[in-house]
């Protein structure tokens, strides 16, 4: 997919999330991990994240 700071405009850019939430949500793209959140409305935007509400 290309280094976490390649996601991270990738997901600024296409999903309009936040600077903080554009950072986790590269940061769980990146290493493969499922986000937990209780944020889950906003993280929803990006399909390809595994997200897991709490």
């Amino acid at each position: 997919m290309g280094t976490e700071a390649t996601i991270y405009v990738i997901v600024r850019k296409n999903h309009g999330l936040k600077i903080a939430d554009s950072a986790i949500a590269a940061t769980a793209l990146f290493t493969g991990s499922t986000l937990l959140t209780r944020n889950v409305k906003d993280f929803k935007r990006v399909p390809e994240l595994k997200i897991q509400g709490i």
